[in-house]
């Protein structure tokens, strides 16, 4: 039985009109009649009944007709999901990151440089979570969520805690912590409110009964770094991801009291994965483990 016929048959079945179905079909008449035949006969049943110059659906027609239409479905499904993975075998990986993955990224290209890495910019997590839902990126980085375990598999990529930034000439430069009484009269320059970063703070401040006199929003966590060096003011900031723009111009003072932050790599299950997605799983996890064993050599 040719899908192609069953096609022309669910033509017919709506003009119930063999012309009319032939012009939709860009075909002949005849040639969609023999068609028509070849398929009864695949069948084993005449699916028209004529009447005059008209048709009708015979009783096997109605029969086979949502069997059509389902089957027709089908194959598009396989025909759609056949050309999503010849797309995905060029290799190609998409995902959202609430943390720094640049120099990751950097590394996993140097390796695989045949891969398309798309790091999307969005407007929020519950963004993230709902691209990650459709499946329209395969993974993504996460601050502090608790996905659906039998939906998601969560990948632990790292663990880092809010410090406070300030100009390396600062009078606290020199602490070992700081809390957040202490900076009642700085100028805080931060990220913006939306962010998840910001949401980190917020809770800083309510936990301190603590208000901010913020001077400015800067989009980027390294205009930040710059906006303190240049011109003075504090902000928090996640310690590890700031040590990595420290270049001696600011000082990174643990927060007072700490508030940690644990990074997950969420990828949806149940959902075929390209090899450019397992070599990233692959990379990340090799990395993660790699980090472990140094932190264990260096106690």
């Amino acid at each position: 039985m040719q899908t192609t016929y069953v096609r022309e048959f669910l033509v017919v079945a709506d003009t119930l009109n063999y012309a009319e179905a032939a012009k939709r079909l860009y075909t002949s008449h005849s040639s969609l009649f023999k068609h028509i035949k070849t398929l009864e006969d695949d069948i084993g049943g005449s699916l028209f009944e004529r009447e005059g110059h008209s048709i009708s659906l015979s009783e096997f027609g109605q029969e086979f007709l949502p069997h059509a239409r389902r089957l027709i479905e089908d194959e598009d499904w396989c025909l759609g999901d056949l050309a999503k993975w010849k797309a995905d075998s060029n290799e190609s990986i998409t995902f959202t990151a609430d943390y720094r993955i640049v120099d990751l990224v950097t590394q996993f290209h140097r390796k695989y440089p045949h891969y398309i890495i798309h790091n999307l910019e969005k407007e929020n997590r519950n963004q993230s979570i709902q691209m990650l839902s459709k499946g329209e990126i395969d993974a993504a980085l996460l601050c502090d969520e608790e996905l659906d375990l039998e939906l998601f598999d969560r990948i632990p990529f790292a663990v880092d805690t809010m410090a406070i930034v300030l100009p390396v000439r600062h009078s606290l430069a020199g602490e070992t912590s700081i809390r957040l009484e202490q900076l009642k009269n700085e100028n805080f320059i931060m990220l913006p409110t939306e962010s998840r970063h910001f949401d980190y703070c917020r809770r800083a401040f309510a936990d301190a009964h603590f208000t901010p006199r913020i001077s400015m929003i800067c989009a980027r966590g390294d205009a930040v770094v710059q906006n303190i060096v240049d011109s003075g003011g504090c902000s928090i900031m996640m310690k590890k991801l700031t040590m990595r723009q420290n270049e001696g111009k600011i000082a990174i003072v643990p927060l007072e009291p700490e508030i940690e932050v644990h990074v997950d790599l969420w990828v949806r299950k149940n959902r075929r994965r390209s090899m450019a997605v397992q070599d990233f799983i692959r990379f990340v996890r090799q990395k993660i483990e790699e980090s472990e064993s140094e932190k264990k050599q260096e106690t």
